[in-house]
């Protein structure tokens, strides 16, 4: 078997698992969810190049710490500490993102009485401030501004995401 065909193999099973985990635990079919959706946004941007714009480490860590509670929301973060260390991309600047969505993971459920979509953009908002402040002041990384189109297409995105779908994806998730 071809080392393409074995990874596609490897693939299926895993996302066979992972469906199999819906019927059993939900929490923790969307917890695997989101871990292996960033795993898989990070392994094409390693392999073909392809950065997604879409932040699924972001929607994972607030949503699974606005439902399920903080110890999980942390578990997703955690995930990304682990795949960037286990390719070598650990920095300083992917350190304090990483820190934020840790931070948000352990507060978002205290905010489960506020309506997720505002929840959910307002803890996007906050991160994304933090973060820019962090490395135009902290790191003075003028190179950071290259991720403006990419944090906007994110906000934008996940606006439209939550106000419009925010609330089904919670009820999904419970």
């Amino acid at each position: 078997m071809d080392v393409r065909r074995e990874g596609v193999m490897k693939g299926i099973i895993v996302a066979g698992i992972i469906l199999a985990f819906f019927f059993i635990n939900r929490k923790l079919f969307f917890m695997s969810l989101f871990i292996f959706l960033n795993y898989v946004t990070l392994a094409f941007k390693l392999k073909y190049g392809f950065d997604f714009p879409i932040e699924v480490i972001s929607l994972g860590t607030f949503m699974c710490g606005y439902i399920y509670g903080p110890m999980e929301g942390m578990i997703i973060a955690a995930s990304s500490f682990v795949n960037l260390g286990l390719t070598g991309r650990l920095s300083v600047h992917k350190t304090v993102n990483n820190l934020l969505l840790v931070i948000i993971g352990l507060f978002a459920h205290l905010f489960s009485h506020v309506p997720i979509a505002y929840a959910g953009i307002g803890f996007l908002l906050v991160r994304y401030l933090l973060d820019t402040i962090f490395n135009l002041v902290m790191l003075s990384n003028v190179d950071y501004f290259r991720k403006i189109p990419k944090r906007a297409f994110n906000v934008l995105f996940y606006i439209y995401l939550y106000l419009g779908f925010g609330q089904a994806i919670a009820a999904i998730m419970a």
